[in-house]
């Protein structure tokens, strides 16, 4: 959703408007997976703290806190609320260009260290706003961006996500706290 930030090189990205080349393209890669009836939905994310190193030397993240032993990646720099709010805002564009050009629904990456489940994760994430400490203020990002992009696409449009069961560090995002996110996530 952000070309400043790819979790590497060549990555397609939908970051903004899209201009009629950009568009057909899209369309195009909708009309060849929806052959023979298939349902066709696109992946919408953000590596945040992923971001690999030969793209963007510094990405954005809950917390200014680097990954260990991952792949050369970014040094990770922590959002400011408005940020936030305005990659919340990425995602609806990428969601309302999906919709535009003839995908069946998206999903929203929020698994795998990429940035909303850093959120969700309170090893990544020692913000004390609204967006850090309890686990409703840090689902809140998934949640906000959920609410935006469901209100943007409508309800004739499918909107999933997904999100890990458990990141498996100790004192991270929990089975426990995977289950009432998804809860959470079925009240929208």
């Amino acid at each position: 959703i952000d070309r400043r930030y790819l979790e590497r090189p060549g990555n397609v990205c939908i970051d903004g408007p899209q201009d009629e080349k950009q568009m057909q393209a899209l369309r195009n890669y909708a009309k060849a997976a929806q052959k023979n009836g298939t349902k066709c939905f696109v992946q919408i994310s953000h590596p945040g703290r992923q971001a690999n190193i030969m793209v963007a030397k510094q990405s954005p993240a809950p917390s200014a806190i680097p990954i260990k032993g991952l792949m050369p990646v970014a040094e990770p720099f922590e959002m400011s609320n408005a940020v936030v709010k305005e990659t919340i805002q990425k995602y609806v564009d990428a969601a309302l260009v999906c919709k535009e050009a003839g995908f069946d629904g998206v999903q929203l990456h929020s698994a795998h260290g990429y940035l909303l489940s850093t959120f969700l994760n309170p090893l990544a994430n020692v913000r004390s706003d609204e967006y850090g400490g309890p686990l409703e203020n840090r689902a809140k990002p998934l949640l906000d961006t959920i609410r935006a992009v469901r209100q943007a696409v409508g309800e004739d449009f499918a909107v999933g996500v997904k999100i890990n069961s458990s990141d498996f560090q100790k004192g991270g995002f929990t089975h426990h706290d995977a289950i009432v996110v998804a809860e959470w996530l079925g009240n929208e």
